[in-house]
């Protein structure tokens, strides 16, 4: 079929100037070839189209599959960049600051956090020791960022340096 666009396009040849003339001339040669009768189906691609269109099922609620699966609660994010689920609490990226998300505490022990439909962190509570807080590394990172006194390159080590001294008296 990709050869049969191009036979027809060529058709046009003289009769249009310029991209916006192609443009155009694309678009009819586009809406003859959506009209015509597929050979094996005898069908035109928009009827078939649509056919496959109206046998999907619409996708269901999404807050209420979630409810299905764990248990899900809406928060605003605070400055600690902390989300609380599953009785503990977890870190987000720092663009999450004020904005609000879905936590998700599936029953396999995973959280899930979704800002506008985009997941932004996972943390499985099941694996590793139980703690109250939970900060991601690359999170404590982005919360250090722009701190006085540190270079860019400090960063992370300052974070890791930070998030053993909490672990070390059992707080993250």
């Amino acid at each position: 079929s990709a050869n049969r666009f191009l036979n027809r396009l060529l058709a046009y040849g003289g009769e249009f100037t310029g991209w916006s003339g192609l443009a155009e001339a694309v678009a009819r040669v586009e809406a003859q070839a959506n009209s015509e009768p597929n050979r094996t189906t005898g069908l035109p691609p928009d009827a078939l189209f649509m056919r496959e269109k109206e046998s999907l099922r619409p996708i269901g609620n999404l807050r209420l599959l979630e409810s299905m699966v764990g248990d899900v609660s809406v928060q605003t994010v605070p400055p600690t960049m902390l989300v609380r689920a599953a009785g503990r609490e977890w870190s987000v990226p720092r663009r999450c600051i004020g904005r609000r998300v879905s936590v998700v505490a599936m029953p396999g022990g995973q959280v899930v956090v979704r800002m506008a439909g985009e997941e932004v962190a996972v943390h499985d509570a099941a694996s590793g020791p139980s703690r109250p807080i939970n900060y991601d590394p690359d999170h404590y990172g982005q919360a250090l960022e722009g701190k006085r006194g540190l270079a860019d390159a400090d960063i992370a080590e300052a974070a890791r340096a930070n998030l053993a001294l909490l672990d070390s008296l059992g707080g993250a």
